[in-house]
C-alpha cells in the first residue's frame, strides 16, 4: 500500500463505530473523490490480504469490519514494521523530497507524472510545485533542464555527460541516499556483482598498461563506468565530435579504455561505440597519476599558468610565493591533470572541501583567485571542489612560512642534577620548534637566586606565584598529560591573545537585528564598520566581489564574509547575531562575522582565524552566544578558547 492507503487503514482501525467522510478527508488532507478512489484501490488490491473490509455507513462515512482475525493482526504487524522502515527511507522535509524527486527523474527512462510523485511523497500539488522549483535549481547546477508536459509528465533534459555527472553525485557521492527509495530493476546501477567485475577488470587493465590512479579516482572511475554501462543498455550514449576522438586516439589512455570495454563487451554482451571509449579515456587523462621521469616533464603552458597564478596572489593578498620552488613544483604537477579534466568538462569531488574552506579561508581565497586565472587563460571553468585541492598547496606554503617565537625555559627538579638533565633533554627533544634554550636548577637554588630571564618555568614541585612567568607543574616522568600541558604553555602567547581580542570592538557587536538576505547584512555591517575605522571606498564592493566567487557560509549557522583582498591597516571584525536566521545562498545563517583583514599580518590572522574557527565549531559555545548575545560573552568565549589552546582539534594541514 502507498502512504495514503496506510493512513486510511490506520484511521479506520482506530474506530469500531466508523469515521465520517469529512473527518477522513480532513485527517488525510484529500477530497471526497480521492477518498473514494483510495477505498476502491484498497478493496481491489489489498482487501483480501488484510483480513478486513471497508464498509460504507450511509449518510455518515465508512467503517472497517474484521473478517479474519488472524490474518488481520498479522497484516497490521507487517504494515507497522513496513511503516517503521519507510519512515527512514521516505523524505521527511523539503530538502529530502527534492533529492528524492531528482533521483526519481534521473533513474527513470520514461517521463514521471506529478500525480505519481505526489502519491509517493504523500504531498499536495501546491507543495510539489514548490519542490519542483528547487529541483529546477538543483538541475541547473549541472546545466540540465526539467521539462514538464501536462499530458505525459516530467523528465530531465540536457547533455548526456551532464546527466551522468548528476547521477554520480546523487546516487554514489551522497551520504543520505538509500537505493530502496527508488523503483529500479535489480541489474540497474547498484548490482554488486557487476560492480565487483568492473573493479576487477579495470584494475587488471590499468596494471597491464602501467597506469596508476589514486584510490579515490579509481573508485570514481568505477562509478562512471557503472553508470555508462546502464545508460548504454538503455541506448543512451555520450556524444563527442569526431575531432575530439581523433585527438584522443593513439594515447595510452585510449588503448587502456579500448581494452577495458572489449572485456566488458564480452562479459555483458553489449556494443560500445567509440564515443564511450573516448569518455573513459578523458577520465583516465584527468585522473591518473604521473609515475615516471619522462611524464614529469612539465608543459611550458603549465609553468606559465602557475607564474600568472602566483603573481595574482602576490598582487591581491601580499603573499609572495614566486620564489617558493616547492609550491611552484606542487602546483605545476597538480595543474597538468586538472587542465585535462577542465578541458573535457570532468569534475572531481573533494570530501575535505568544507573543512578547507572553513579552516583555511585565505588559502581558499587564493585558490579561488587562481581558478579565475585558469579560466581566463584557458576558457575552462574550475569548480570549487578543484579549487579546494589547490588551497591545500597554498595552505602548506603558508604553514612553512610561519615564524615561531621560541621560549627560554627553566626546568626545576628536586630529584637531583641527573634527573633534571634527563627531563630537560626530553623537553628539548619534544618541543625543539618552540624552545630556544632549556636550563636546569634545583628547588632551593632557585628560591635562593630566582631569575626572571625566562619565558616559562617547568617544575616537578609546587612553586609560589612568580610574577610575569607562567609555571607548569609536571610529574617528573613527562607522560602524555605533562606533554599536553607543556605544549599548551609553549604555544600560548599573552600578547597574541590580547591582539586577537583587539580584533573585536564593542561598538561593532550587534544582536537582535533582522534582515531578509545576505546583501542587507553585508551592507549594514560595512556601514557600521565605516563609522568606526578608516575603510577604503570600495570595501563593501570587495566584500560582495568575494561573496560572488563563492558564498562564505561555513556551516553551524555561521558566515564569515570578507573582502576579496587584504586592504586594511588594522584588523577589525564586525559581529552580528541575527534575531532570525537568513538564507545565505542555501545555508541558514544566524551569526555573521565580517572580517576586515589587515595587510602584512600573517601571524595575527592565523591566530585570529584559529580562535574564530574553534569558537564557531563548538556547538556548546555558539549556543552560549546565542542565548546571551553580548560583546562581553563573546570575549569570555575567546578567553576560554585561548585558555584551551593545548586541546586543539585535529588540523588537516599537519
Amino acid at each position: 500500500m502507498n502512504k495514503r492507503e496506510i493512513a486510511l487503514f490506520r484511521i479506520l482501525s482506530e474506530s469500531r463505530e466508523g469515521v465520517s467522510t469529512e473527518e477522513l478527508c480532513s485527517r488525510m488532507s484529500i477530497r471526497p473523490r480521492t477518498l473514494r478512489e483510495s477505498i476502491r484501490i484498497f478493496r481491489e488490491e489489498t482487501g483480501e490480504e488484510s483480513g478486513a473490509v471497508i464498509e460504507p455507513l450511509p449518510g455518515i462515512g465508512y467503517r472497517l469490519v474484521i473478517t479474519e482475525k488472524d490474518r488481520y493482526y498479522r497484516f497490521m504487524k507487517e504494515m507497522l514494521e513496513s511503516e517503521v522502515q519507510n519512515q527512514y527511507l521516505m523524505p521527511a522535509d523539503q530538502e529530502d523530497r527534492v533529492n528524492f524527486i531528482v533521483r526519481t527523474l534521473l533513474s527513470s527512462r520514461d517521463r514521471v507524472t506529478a500525480e505519481k510523485l505526489c502519491d509517493k511523497l504523500y504531498i499536495s500539488h501546491s507543495t510539489f510545485a514548490s519542490d519542483l522549483r528547487k529541483v529546477r535549481e538543483e538541475m541547473g547546477r549541472y546545466n540540465l533542464a526539467v521539462e514538464t508536459r501536462s499530458s505525459s509528465g516530467i523528465r530531465v533534459e540536457g547533455k548526456e555527460r551532464d546527466i551522468r555527472r548528476a547521477m554520480a553525485d546523487y546516487f554514489f557521492h551522497s551520504s543520505d541516499f538509500d537505493v530502496r527509495q527508488l523503483e529500479l530493476r535489480p541489474n540497474q546501477y547498484f548490482n554488486e556483482v557487476q560492480e565487483k567485475m568492473i573493479r576487477s577488470l579495470l584494475y587488471e587493465t590499468l596494471r597491464q598498461h602501467h597506469l596508476r590512479m589514486s584510490d579515490v579516482s579509481f573508485r570514481n572511475l568505477v562509478i562512471h563506468i557503472l553508470i555508462a554501462i546502464n545508460r548504454i543498455r538503455g541506448n543512451t550514449y555520450i556524444q563527442s565530435p569526431i575531432s575530439a576522438l581523433q585527438e584522443l586516439k593513439g594515447t595510452r589512455e585510449w588503448e587502456t579504455a579500448e581494452d577495458l570495454y572489449h572485456l566488458l563487451s564480452e562479459k555483458l554482451d553489449i556494443e560500445v561505440p567509440e564515443e564511450e571509449i573516448g569518455y573513459v579515456t578523458t577520465h583516465l587523462l584527468g585522473k591518473r597519476m604521473i609515475d615516471n621521469e619522462e611524464e614529469m616533464m612539465l608543459h611550458p603552458e603549465t609553468l606559465n599558468l602557475v607564474s600568472l597564478m602566483l603573481e595574482a596572489v602576490n598582487a591581491r593578498y601580499g603573499y609572495d610565493f614566486r620564489q617558493d620552488i616547492e609550491l611552484y613544483t606542487a602546483l605545476s604537477m597538480h595543474l597538468q591533470p586538472l587542465l585535462q579534466r577542465s578541458k573535457y568538462g570532468l569534475e572531481v569531488k573533494n570530501p575535505m572541501r568544507e573543512r578547507i574552506e572553513t579552516e583555511a579561508p585565505v588559502a581558499n581565497d587564493m585558490a579561488l583567485l587562481s581558478a579565475q586565472v585558469i579560466q581566463r587563460e584557458t576558457g575552462n571553468a574550475i569548480s570549487e571542489d578543484e579549487a579546494a585541492y589547490l588551497a591545500l598547496h597554498y595552505q602548506l606554503a603558508i604553514e612553512r612560512g610561519k615564524k615561531i617565537a621560541k621560549k627560554k625555559v627553566l626546568v626545576i627538579c628536586s630529584s637531583g642534577a641527573g634527573t633534571s638533565r634527563i627531563l630537560a633533554f626530553r623537553i628539548r627533544q619534544q618541543f625543539s620548534d618552540y624552545i630556544e634554550k632549556v636550563d636546569t636548577t634545583g628547588y632551593f637554588d632557585y628560591m635562593l637566586h630566582p631569575s626572571g630571564d625566562y619565558d616559562l618555568i617547568i617544575s616537578t614541585v609546587p612553586l609560589p606565584g612568580i610574577a610575569g612567568i607562567p609555571v607548569v607543574q609536571i610529574s617528573g616522568l613527562l607522560d602524555n598529560d605533562d606533554a599536553s600541558m607543556i605544549r599548551q604553555a609553549v604555544e600560548a602567547d599573552p600578547e597574541e591573545i590580547l591582539a586577537v581580542r583587539n580584533c573585536f570592538d564593542r561598538e561593532l557587536f550587534f544582536s537582535g537585528v533582522r534582515f531578509k538576505d545576505p546583501d542587507e547584512v553585508i551592507h549594514f555591517l560595512c556601514g557600521k564598520m565605516k563609522e568606526r575605522i578608516n575603510l577604503p571606498e570600495d570595501f563593501e564592493q570587495l566584500v560582495r566581489e568575494r561573496e560572488a566567487i563563492a558564498p562564505t557560509a561555513i556551516g553551524g549557522m555561521v558566515a564569515v564574509p570578507h573582502p576579496a583582498r587584504l586592504v586594511l591597516d588594522e584588523m577589525k571584525t564586525a559581529v552580528c547575531c541575527l534575531a532570525e536566521p537568513v538564507d545565505w545562498h542555501g545555508k541558514p545563517v544566524q551569526f555573521v562575522f565580517l572580517m576586515g583583514m589587515q595587510k602584512d599580518s600573517d601571524e595575527l590572522f592565523v591566530r585570529f582565524h584559529d580562535v574564530l574557527f574553534r569558537m564557531v565549531s563548538d556547538p556548546q559555545m555558539m549556543n552560549r552566544l546565542r542565548t546571551q548575545p553580548s560583546f562581553d560573552n563573546l570575549m569570555r568565549c575567546i578567553d576560554d578558547i585561548s585558555a584551551e589552546s593545548g586541546n586543539e582539534p585535529e588540523d588537516i594541514f599537519q
